[in-house]
């Protein structure tokens, strides 16, 4: 019975082991699949892959750009033709293989040229669009564009801007380009936008109509704000252009209205300013100070709708970085905690 027993436990312990070979082997096949799993991996990290496949997906969406080389890129791009002239010619940056360096020489520059945030992310991004950096990671710093220079330092006293709206007024019938300074101050339109006028355009305003063929930045048209100021200029402009309209109206042939390009405008109200005033105006002054007054007016005012129907904004949130409407609530709320509070009345007392 013993030897019985022996025997049947060696059975029972061969079994186990062999269970147990069993096991060892299937782990041992486990431990095969996951390193070579890992080995595929450790070739392409999780992060990098991830990245590579959006990069993979982008390439797809935006495929039809690598074909093109990059002065071909930048020609498909929306970016203007100013700044394009810069890049390819100024720069150089198609003749640029590194993306990275191509990147970081064109926000270098545009830092130099002194070009606002939200300038330099509008043409960072058309670029982008069109692949013209790749897969350059490098950005401009928003923060860094807005810090070299003050909001507007290109606006002048409200005094001096009164000074140089009463001089066209008392001298616009000696000299016709003071209407071309009047219309900008009462229409809110841009300097390109002035300059495209045609005498179309005011055979329109004579009829009062409420929307003008007229390209626009962010529009094909002009929704014009029509008010009782305008519509008494808009008269004066009839009987001033009366010839061009009345040939016009004959032969249906249309010309320009001004006969100004925007670089002569830019000349013409800096001009202006220094014989009205009396002193040179401000680096960078010109038809924008116009549209500049009226939205920041209408924004003091609470008025934001009105700023952005004026300025001819498609997003109320642009109407509020031009007018820098954030900051000037918190100088109100600024203003109202100064006259309220005892201690800073006692300081402001004391200073």
């Amino acid at each position: 019975k013993f030897i019985d027993w022996i025997f049947e436990k060696l059975k029972l312990l061969k079994e186990t082991e062999n269970i147990l070979e069993m096991e060892v082997n299937e782990k041992e096949v486990t431990v095969n699949v996951k390193s070579n799993e890992a080995s595929d991996l450790s070739l392409f990290p999780l992060k990098k892959r991830k990245v590579a496949e959006k990069y993979e997906r982008e390439n797809d969406k935006y495929k039809e750009f690598y074909k093109y080389t990059l002065d071909e890129r930048l020609e498909l791009s929306k970016v203007n033709d100013k700044i394009k002239h810069i890049i390819r010619n100024v720069l150089k940056l198609p003749s640029i293989e590194n993306n990275d360096k191509r990147a970081e020489f064109f926000i270098t520059e545009m830092y130099k040229r002194r070009i606002r945030s939200s300038t330099i992310m509008r043409y960072y991004n058309q670029l982008k669009h069109v692949r013209f950096f790749e897969k350059s990671a490098i950005k401009p710093n928003q923060r860094v564009f807005d810090s070299q220079k003050p909001p507007q330092e290109r606006v002048p006293s409200s005094s001096n801007i009164s000074k140089l709206l009463q001089w066209c007024n008392e001298n616009k019938h000696e000299n016709k380009r003071a209407y071309v300074i009047l219309f900008a101050y009462y229409s809110g339109l841009r300097s390109a936008e002035i300059c495209k006028l045609s005498v179309q355009n005011l055979d329109e305003l004579d009829k009062r109509s409420p929307v003008l063929q007229l390209k626009c930045k962010t529009s094909e048209c002009w929704s014009v704000p029509w008010n009782a100021v305008l519509e008494e200029f808009v008269n004066e402009l009839v009987e001033v252009y009366a010839d061009k309209l009345k040939n016009y109206r004959k032969t249906g042939v249309s010309e320009s209205l001004f006969d100004m390009s925007p670089r002569v405008l830019s000349n013409t109200i800096r001009s202006f300013y220094m014989t009205a005033v009396g002193e040179v105006p401000p680096g960078g002054f010109g038809i924008h100070v116009m549209r500049y007054i009226i939205g920041t007016k209408l924004a003091q005012e609470n008025d934001l709708a009105a700023a952005q129907y004026f300025l001819g904004h498609g997003d109320i949130q642009t109407t509020k970085r031009y007018v820098r409407y954030d900051l000037q609530q918190l100088n109100k709320k600024l203003e109202k905690v100064i006259e309220t509070d005892e201690f800073y009345k006692s300081l402001l007392a004391f200073l």
